[in-house]
């Protein structure tokens, strides 16, 4: 048993080697981890994408359980 992205499942749901069964929780929350090399320059499209990421709010119970983070770009 596995909570899963639907696009995810999708082929393997229609050859009916996996059943889908909707889960009804609204507050459900799937934290995004970014993993990088220190000294790693990212291209404008990534760049973007992670520019995107740090807009959106964490929800106010997660954002004690941040680790320490360098910001976007920064070399260490």
């Amino acid at each position: 048993m596995s909570i899963l992205p639907a696009r995810t499942m999708q082929a393997e749901i229609e050859r009916g080697r996996l059943v889908s069964i909707p889960l009804d929780a609204p507050d459900l929350v799937r934290p995004v981890g970014i993993v990088h090399r220190r000294r790693k320059k990212f291209n404008r499209a990534a760049q973007c994408f992670l520019d995107l990421l740090l807009e959106c709010p964490a929800p106010e119970e997660l954002r004690g359980a941040e680790l320490d983070r360098a910001p976007v770009g920064a070399a260490k």
